[in-house]
């Protein structure tokens, strides 16, 4: 276990809820996700710009942020990738649990409208 305030994944964060979900990135560090999720999805830059159709160099430089991402950019990754563009903001661990997390809570509310229906 990290030191209180620690940035480190997995590390004890006053600020949060979950110890084990630390998604803020450091300072001077891309605040979304992508690099994380091409390497999750085991999509290389090439791929990416094949499924986008953007070209290599444009991919290259969204991938290492050196140009901004905006609203169509993080569609068009999101669609190519196959996964929600709000999913781009966090780690790819971090959108697996909270899938997770929402598929168990519609069980529980499915179960509990299936049990009131009964009575």
């Amino acid at each position: 276990m990290g030191q209180v305030g620690s940035n480190n994944r997995g590390g004890y964060n006053a600020c949060m809820v979950n110890a084990k979900l630390n998604t803020r990135p450091k300072p001077n560090a891309p605040d979304w996700f992508l690099p994380a999720w091409m390497d999750h999805l085991h999509v290389n830059q090439a791929s990416l710009a094949r499924m986008t159709g953007w070209s290599i160099a444009t991919t290259n430089d969204i991938y290492h942020g050196r140009t901004e991402y905006y609203r169509g950019i993080m569609n068009t990754a999101a669609t190519a990738l196959n996964i929600h563009p709000f999913e781009l903001l966090m780690h790819p661990d971090d959108a697996m649990a909270m899938r997770q997390f929402r598929h168990q809570a519609l069980r529980v509310a499915e179960a509990s409208l299936s049990y009131r229906t009964a009575e």
